[in-house]
């Protein structure tokens, strides 16, 4: 029963220290956050990123402003782990 007890324990712990705790929609919400931080953190694959930068680009060439902002202000999913699963595709038989 113990043996069990520690392994949920640890199991809590491992899940705790997933992105999606530490995501705060108001404060994160930016075009780096929703286009490249949190596919990055999905494992995701790297081609389907878009970099901040990239929207930097678009508005400075047709002159936009955005209602939000291309950059996040916090570093806190920055500093997060990649998830603890990974995406795969049905396997044809």
């Amino acid at each position: 029963m113990y043996f069990i007890i520690y392994r949920i324990g640890r199991y809590i712990i491992k899940l705790q220290s997933l992105f999606l705790y530490q995501f705060d929609p108001i404060r994160d919400f930016s075009f780096e956050t929703i286009f490249y931080t949190l596919p990055k953190l999905s494992l995701i694959a790297e081609d389907e990123y878009l970099w901040a930068e990239w929207f930097v680009e678009i508005s400075q060439q047709l002159h936009l402003t955005f209602p939000i902002s291309v950059y996040n202000v916090s570093t806190i999913l920055q500093s997060c782990e990649v998830g603890i699963w990974r995406l795969t595709g049905k396997k044809k038989e």
